[in-house]
C-alpha cells in the first residue's frame, strides 16, 4: 500500500430500520441483551458521541480537552493531567436520558522520548541515560508499550513502539549487503546523522518472534498527543489525580451543564432529529433516616494506649538505619515473641516499613495470612518522623490503625441502632430461629497489561448481628467477570454461619460488585442458579436440617454499582436535602425518575463527602425474596451496612460487605509465594505471544494456582483483610 494511504474496513452490524417513536415505547424497554435494545443503544451513543473541535475521544468514550488549558503536568513523571467529559444514553421509564459527568485522566506528554526517559527517572541530562539498569530498561518498556510516536523532523511518520533496548545504538544487524553494522554507524552512512547519544536506550519497534528486529535511536522520536496512560500511577501519582479530579458540586454542576449546551450545536443529533434538553433532570427523593451508631468500649482504648506508647518509644530509633547486631537482635526477639503468643487470639504485630517497601511489605503479608496467621499493622516510618506528636494529624492516623487492629483482633468497633429491618434481620429483634447470612463479593483484576490471575472474593458474616466478617478468596482467569468458583465459596460462607449459629440459615442477602450493565443477564444465568443449586444440595443432603425441619431460605441478589456516571445534585440549595456544601445530604434515595424500566433499581447517596462532589451507588435487584418487592426495607438495610465498616467512623458510599469483598481481593493478591508472581510473570504462564506463529497462547492458570494459597487456619474468624 503507497505511503499516506489506509484502508478503512466497513462492517455490517445492523440492516434493521429503527423507527423514531417506537425508540422509547418499544425497544429500550426490551431487556439490556436483547438485539433490539442494543441496536438502538449503539445507535443513539454514536450520535451523541460525534466529535466536536478541539477534543480527544479514549475507548471508554470519556471526551477530554486537547488545547493548551486544563493540563497539569505530573511532577517528575512524562504525564499530565486532563479533564473532560463523559457522556453516555440511558434509558429511563418513559424517556431516554443522557448521563453526563466530568471525568480526568492521565496522558503522556507530547514531549520528546528521551525527556519523558529523564522525567520518569529524575534525571538531568540525556547522556544519564546510558547508565540505565537492565531492570530500570524494562520497566520502561512497560510504560511505553504501544505508544505511539513520530519522528521530530516535522516528516509526520508515526510507529506505533513496542519497548526499549538497552543496547540502543550500538546494537548490530545485517545490512544488505550481509555485513553486520551497528544502527549508530547505519544512520551516520545512510542520512547522514550523527547520533549524539548512541548509548541511550533504543526504541524497539519490531521484536522476534514477529519478525526481525527494528530498533531506532531514540533522540530522534517524540510521543505523538492525545494518548491516555491506561496502566498505574504511582501513589504520589494518584494523589495528585485525586486532587485534580475534584471538584466542588456547584463547578461539575455548571461542567456539566456546559457540556449539555454543546448538544445543541451537534449536526449529527440535528440531522437526525434529536433534540436533548440542556438542563438538568428533576426527580422525587426520599431521605432514609440516620441509624444511631453505638460504640464499643474497651479494647479499642488499651489497643490505642499501647501503640502510641510503642510507636512513641520507637520513634527515635527508626530515624537511623539498623546495623547487622541490631537486625539479628530484633529478628531473635521477635521470633520469641510469636512463639509465645501464636496461640493468643490477642497478638499481633506491629511493622515499622520504610517509605519504599513494596516488596518487603508483600512478603510479610504472606508470611503471615499464609504461613503462620498472625494479624499484622504496618505502619509507615514517614508518618512517625514528620506527624507532630499529639497533633490531630498523628491522633488521626493512629485512630485509624486502631479501628483496624481492634476489628481484626475480633473486637467491635460500633453497630448501628433504631433500623427496624436492620435489628429485625440481625438484631436484637429478630424473630426466634431465624438467622441472615449476609455476603459481599467482588472480583479485582490486574491493571491494564498486566497478564496475572484475578482475584475473586466473598465475604460472609461470621455471627448474627452482622457486625464481623470473614472472607474467602479464589485466582481466576484474567479479566473472567463472573466468580467461576462461586458454589465451593459459597458453601464455605453458608456452612460456618450455620456451624458457629448452630441454625439454620433463613434468609441470604447478597451484595455483588464489579458488574457492568451488560452482564446482569449472565450473572443471573450463572452465578444466582449456582448459589441457588448450592442451597438445594445442601437443604436434601443435610440430615440435621431435616431434623430441624428449617425450610430452604429466601435470596435477595443486589449488584452494587460504585462506577456510574449519574450525579445526584439537591434542587433547593440550602434546602432540607443540602448538607451545606451543596451535595445531597447522606440517605437520599432515587428510585423513581431515572430508573431503568426493566429491572428493579435505585440510587442511594449514603455518605457525606468530605471533599467535593459525593457519589452515589446504584442498587440493581436481579433476585428479591427476603423482601418481596418491598424496596424501602432493602434501601434501609443498605444504608445500615454503610454504616458497619470497621475502618471509618463515619458512614460509607457502599455497604461493608462490599467494601470488603474488595479489601480481601487486594489483600489475597499478596497469596503468591515469595518471589512467584515475577517468576510467572517473565515466564510463559503471564504471556500471551508463543512462538513463531505469532499467535496468542492460552494463559496458564494452573501455574499460578500452584503458586497461591489461603489464608492460614487461624485467622478463619478474623478479619485479617482490613
Amino acid at each position: 500500500m503507497a505511503k499516506g494511504v489506509y484502508a478503512i474496513t466497513l462492517k455490517l452490524t445492523s440492516q434493521d430500520a429503527l423507527i423514531a417513536n417506537e425508540i422509547g415505547k418499544s425497544s429500550l424497554k426490551r431487556k439490556p441483551d436483547s438485539p433490539e435494545y442494543i441496536v438502538v443503544i449503539n445507535f443513539l451513543q454514536l450520535l451523541i458521541r460525534q466529535k466536536t473541535n478541539n477534543i480527544s475521544e479514549d475507548e471508554q468514550k470519556k471526551v477530554y480537552l486537547i488545547g493548551e488549558n486544563g493540563a497539569q503536568p505530573l511532577v517528575r513523571t512524562p504525564f499530565e493531567l486532563r479533564r473532560g467529559i463523559s457522556h453516555s444514553v440511558r434509558p429511563a421509564v418513559g424517556r431516554v436520558t443522557v448521563v453526563v459527568d466530568t471525568t480526568a485522566a492521565a496522558f503522556y506528554q507530547p514531549i520528546s522520548l528521551i525527556d519523558a526517559l529523564l522525567r520518569h527517572f529524575n534525571l538531568r541530562e540525556a547522556r544519564d541515560l546510558q547508565r540505565l539498569s537492565k531492570a530500570q530498561v524494562k520497566e520502561a518498556s512497560k510504560i511505553f508499550k504501544n505508544v505511539i510516536i513520530e519522528r521530530g523532523d516535522g516528516s509526520g511518520r508515526r510507529r506505533k513502539m513496542i519497548g526499549f533496548n538497552q543496547q540502543g545504538a550500538f546494537f548490530e544487524f545485517e545490512n544488505g549487503e550481509g555485513m553486520k553494522i551497528t544502527i549508530a554507524e547505519h544512520y551516520r552512512r545512510t542520512y547522514n546523522i550523527n547520533l549524539r547519544y548512541p548509548a541511550a536506550p533504543g526504541v524497539v519497534l519490531k521484536e522476534p518472534p514477529k519478525s526481525q528486529w527494528e530498533i531506532v535511536p531514540i533522540e530522534l522520536w517524540k510521543i505523538c498527543p492525545g494518548q491516555v496512560y491506561k496502566k498505574s500511577l504511582t501513589e504520589a501519582a494518584t494523589r495528585e489525580m485525586v486532587k485534580f479530579s475534584s471538584l466542588i458540586p456547584e463547578q461539575k454542576k455548571q461542567e456539566v451543564l456546559k457540556a449539555a449546551q454543546r448538544y445543541q450545536n451537534c449536526e449529527a443529533l440535528n440531522d437526525a432529529g434529536m433534540v436533548v434538553s440542556s438542563r438538568l433532570i428533576d426527580v422525587k427523593a426520599t431521605l432514609l433516616t440516620t441509624p444511631r451508631i453505638e460504640f464499643s468500649n474497651g479494647s479499642k482504648d488499651v489497643i490505642e494506649n499501647f501503640m502510641a506508647a510503642v510507636i512513641r518509644k520507637v520513634a527515635p530509633k527508626v530515624k537511623q538505619d539498623a546495623g547487622e547486631d541490631e537486625k539479628q537482635a530484633a529478628l531473635k526477639a521477635g521470633k520469641e515473641a510469636v512463639d509465645r503468643g501464636l496461640d493468643n487470639n490477642q497478638f499481633f504485630i506491629l511493622v515499622i516499613l520504610p517509605m519504599f517497601a513494596a516488596e518487603t511489605k508483600a512478603a510479610l503479608k504472606y508470611w503471615c495470612d499464609v504461613k503462620f496467621g498472625i494479624i499484622t499493622q504496618c505502619i509507615r516510618v514517614n508518618k512517625i518522623r514528620d506527624l507532630a506528636p499529639g497533633s490531630n494529624g498523628e491522633n488521626q492516623y493512629y485512630n485509624n490503625a486502631v479501628l483496624k487492629v481492634n476489628a481484626r483482633l475480633l473486637g467491635e468497633n460500633f453497630k448501628p441502632s433504631g433500623s427496624l429491618v436492620f435489628d429485625n434481620l440481625l438484631g436484637d429483634r429478630v424473630p426466634r430461629g431465624a438467622l441472615t447470612l449476609i455476603i459481599g463479593a467482588d472480583i479485582g483484576h490486574p491493571s491494564p497489561g498486566v497478564k496475572k490471575p484475578s482475584v475473586a472474593s466473598l465475604v460472609y458474616n461470621q455471627d448474627r448481628y452482622g457486625i464481623k466478617y470473614n472472607a474467602t478468596s479464589t485466582i481466576q482467569m484474567p479479566r473472567q467477570e463472573v466468580i467461576g468458583n462461586i458454589k465451593k465459596m459459597f458453601n464455605e460462607a453458608i456452612v460456618a454461619l450455620m456451624t458457629r449459629e448452630r441454625k439454620a440459615v433463613s434468609n441470604i442477602i447478597f451484595f455483588r460488585d464489579g458488574v457492568s450493565e451488560g452482564e446482569y443477564a449472565e450473572i443471573a444465568k450463572t452465578e444466582i442458579t449456582a448459589i441457588e443449586e448450592e442451597i438445594g444440595r445442601i437443604w436434601t443432603n443435610s440430615q440435621k436440617i431435616k431434623q430441624l425441619g428449617s425450610p430452604r431460605p429466601k435470596l435477595t441478589f443486589v449488584v452494587v454499582g460504585k462506577r456510574h456516571r449519574t450525579v445526584l445534585f439537591p434542587a433547593v440549595p440550602r434546602g432540607n436535602l443540602d448538607d451545606g456544601k451543596g451535595n445531597c445530604k447522606a440517605g437520599v434515595v432515587i428510585d423513581e425518575g431515572i430508573n431503568q424500566p426493566h429491572i428493579t433499581d435505585f440510587y442511594l447517596q449514603s455518605h457525606s463527602a468530605i471533599k467535593g462532589t459525593s457519589r452515589s451507588s446504584h442498587y440493581i435487584v436481579l433476585k428479591d425474596e427476603v423482601f418481596n418487592g418491598k424496596t424501602k426495607e432493602l434501601q434501609d438495610l443498605a444504608f445500615s451496612l454503610c454504616h458497619i465498616y470497621a475502618r471509618a467512623t463515619r458512614s460509607v458510599s457502599i455497604p461493608a460487605p462490599v467494601y470488603y469483598a474488595d479489601l480481601a481481593c487486594r489483600r489475597d493478591s499478596f497469596h503468591y509465594r515469595p518471589g512467584a508472581e515475577n517468576k510467572l510473570l517473565s515466564s510463559d504462564a503471564g504471556s500471551v505471544v508463543s512462538s513463531g506463529s505469532g499467535k496468542k497462547a492460552p494463559f496458564k492458570i494452573e501455574d499460578w494456582e500452584k503458586e497461591f494459597d489461603t489464608r492460614h487456619g487461624r485467622l478463619t474468624n478474623s478479619m485479617y483483610f482490613l
